[in-house]
């Protein structure tokens, strides 16, 4: 049976863009132990800092665990194996490497990025 960890996690910016910071608390319910985690970026996003406190809370994770995690973002991924291409909810802005590709929930004609793969 796998360990479970609980995660509270929250990111912040002001303004927004601007200066932000991230924090999770990981919980092991079964030993008593809590850790936190936090950081800070000097130029980011809200959404940026919101999704970085759910990354590092799972990727400070040492081992497969059930994991219970509580944000108050308010982000849906409504893509599914039958409509794999369906955009999120909640993300009205996306900018990669300096060019907006969302704005206000819409796609745009720019394509910055390049696709990665696996070797």
């Amino acid at each position: 049976m796998k360990p479970k960890v609980i995660i509270y996690c929250d990111g912040a910016c002001s303004p927004n863009p601007g200066i932000g910071g991230w924090a999770a608390l990981l919980i092991s319910p079964k030993q008593g132990k809590e850790k936190v985690f936090t950081g800070a970026e000097a130029d980011t996003t809200n959404n940026r800092m919101e999704l970085t406190a759910a990354i590092k809370g799972l990727e400070a994770l040492k081992v497969p665990c059930e994991v219970d995690i509580h944000t108050d973002s308010q982000y849906s991924d409504l893509a599914t194996y039958e409509q794999p291409l369906r955009y999120a909810e909640g993300i009205e802005y996306v900018v990669v490497n300096g060019k907006v590709v969302l704005d206000a929930g819409r796609l745009t004609s720019e394509r910055p990025g390049r696709v990665l793969t696996r070797r």
